[in-house]
């Protein structure tokens, strides 16, 4: 039910993001867009593993920054 909406929203951000007429703020956009994204998987993922009784549910909290690694080292 929820995959469909998030397919589409991927898509936007991708055409915002590799659009070669976009404007700066569109890459901003895509990128905060992305950014918030993950921090909601992540939310997401983590009730459903407390739900299932998952006793190692703190790892998927781990994901976000595993993928935020790599971008936050390109800065400095």
């Amino acid at each position: 039910m929820i995959g469909l909406p998030l397919l589409a929203g991927t898509g936007l951000l991708v055409w915002l993001w590799r659009s070669p007429d976009a404007a700066p703020h569109g890459r901003g956009f895509a990128l905060g867009a992305l950014w918030l994204g993950m921090g909601a998987l992540a939310f997401l993922l983590s009730a459903g593993a407390i739900r299932l009784g998952w006793r190692a549910w703190w790892i998927v909290q781990l994901l976000p920054l595993l993928w935020a690694a790599p971008f936050v080292a390109s800065f400095l």
